[in-house]
């Protein structure tokens, strides 16, 4: 069976959705599937210096940046064109060329891969929706974003009716996603995948290892998107009732300032003692 998963992503190495998709990726291989990842342009997280090949195969799994560079687009603008021609580009080879079995879509709007999906639809490829968390993050508009991406959040969160109906399935990483998905259309099969199946043992403190009962951990990218302050003042009051609550934070940010506005807040709400920060894990 042949698969396009479709993300913007660093790879092989960087941060983010990265971890997750080489680890599904490979999951797949080991089950026999074929698949290749096209890839509209770099996301720019941290570690994605360290890819140097447009193209290639890694682990089995073969790989393509569309726009035909490891940088992200250094401008807005960049990034609307990188989008548009990989949205044509992958019509033209679905429709003309030797399609594969199913297309997977990583958090996309029906404006960014109309053209991918209505090609895979004329061909009969089942199109199959990865779907993150900060697509129904209610935060989303209003973190510190350009007025660009808050446009670009609002008509993501638009097009989920009509790009749902052509869902054959979808992939979620938690049960609040899977009721999300249901509220905006979704009818199809959904298969959770969380997270944490990137997680490394040892990673994340448990009580079987004896070190606390109430331990929490978050797993991802520390940027505003996510809601990681939000975290933190929860956390402050939870620990009010539950003087044995840790929080354990994987995951590094992509700018040093943002890093630095994470431990200040700790420091704010008097919980230095309550979270430790494990800084960037490679995949299991």
């Amino acid at each position: 069976m042949n698969v396009w998963f479709i993300a913007i992503a660093d790879f092989p190495e960087g941060r983010g959705i990265t971890p997750r998709l080489r680890n599904m990726a490979s999951g797949l291989v080991q089950r026999g599937v074929h698949v290749a990842l096209k890839i509209p342009y770099a996301y720019g997280y941290v570690g994605a210096g360290m890819n140097s090949h447009v193209s290639g195969d890694h682990a089995g799994v073969s790989f393509e940046f569309i726009n035909r560079s490891v940088e992200r687009p250094s401008s807005e603008t960049g990034v609307v064109l990188a989008k548009l021609g990989a949205n044509l580009r992958l019509a033209i080879r679905l429709l003309f060329g030797s399609p594969p079995e199913a297309v997977i879509i990583y958090n996309y709007s029906f404006v960014d891969t109309g053209l991918i999906i209505l090609a895979a639809k004329i061909r009969g490829v089942r199109v199959i929706f990865d779907v993150c968390d900060e697509r129904f993050d209610v935060h989303a508009t209003q973190w510190d974003r350009s007025f660009f991406r808050r446009i670009n959040a609002w008509q993501s969160r638009l097009s989920d009716r009509v790009l749902f109906r052509f869902a054959e399935g979808f992939l979620c990483v938690s049960h609040y996603l899977r009721e999300k998905i249901v509220i905006r259309g979704g009818r199809a099969p959904i298969q959770m995948i969380p997270l944490a199946s990137i997680l490394g043992e040892g990673d994340v403190p448990t009580a079987a290892q004896g070190i606390r009962p109430w331990s929490l951990a978050y797993l991802g990218s520390l940027i505003a998107d996510e809601g990681i302050e939000v975290l933190f003042g929860a956390l402050a009051i939870v620990s009010k009732d539950i003087p044995d609550v840790m929080l354990t934070v994987v995951g590094d940010a992509n700018a040093p300032e943002y890093r630095q506005r994470l431990f200040d807040a700790v420091e704010r709400l008097q919980i230095p003692d309550r979270v430790r920060f494990l800084g960037g894990k490679p995949a299991a």
